[in-house]
């Protein structure tokens, strides 16, 4: 009886198996055919708000000056998207977070503030900069929340945990940098 009752499930269980392996490769194939696809023009649009809090200012001029969400926007351009994109730096009301919503992803200045104060103060002897411990974790922070936007927006299914999936497409956009880039 226990033979059979194994049998049994046995017999739905590889086909589930299969059936997700499936439809996981075809999600998979349908972003990397959205990323290889030619992108339309000014699809990912930038827009640094004016803090509201003087003391974030600087993040403001120095990310503006440094085109950060520019470089963003080069990074994330081989994406082609049905819909603009819009991706901002604004003001959270004190709150350190970064979202997609509708079309939109927000960084808080807040949020920056944070990796600021997470980050050493002293360069480690392995050659990484101060300046690389910001960028790095708001890059990541950026295509995480562009992947929530490629899932929605190209309607793609996520099987598991969104924000697994998120970082997980956050880290293969990574990967895929160069070593100067990646550096």
């Amino acid at each position: 009886m226990r033979s059979m009752r194994h049998r049994t499930i046995r017999r739905l269980v590889i086909p589930l198996v299969a059936l997700l392996a499936a439809a996981t490769c075809l999600a998979l194939a349908a972003a990397t055919a959205a990323i290889a696809a030619p992108n339309k023009p000014r699809q990912i649009r930038v827009a640094y708000v004016k803090p509201v809090n003087p003391a974030h200012q600087p993040f403001h001029d120095e990310l503006k000056r440094a085109r950060a969400l520019e470089r963003m926007q080069a990074l994330l351009a081989p994406i082609r998207l049905p819909r603009p994109l819009l991706l901002k730096l604004d003001s959270c009301d004190g709150e350190a977070n970064a979202w997609y919503d509708e079309g939109e992803i927000t960084v808080c200045y807040e949020y920056i503030e944070e990796i600021v104060k997470i980050s050493p103060e002293k360069v480690p002897p392995i050659g990484i900069t101060k300046l690389d411990t910001i960028v790095g974790p708001l890059v990541d922070t950026v295509l995480h929340e562009a992947a929530h936007a490629v899932f929605d927006l190209l309607k793609i299914p996520v099987f598991g945990r969104e924000e697994d999936a998120a970082d997980l497409l956050s880290a293969y956009i990574m990967l895929q940098l160069g070593k100067s880039e990646a550096r």
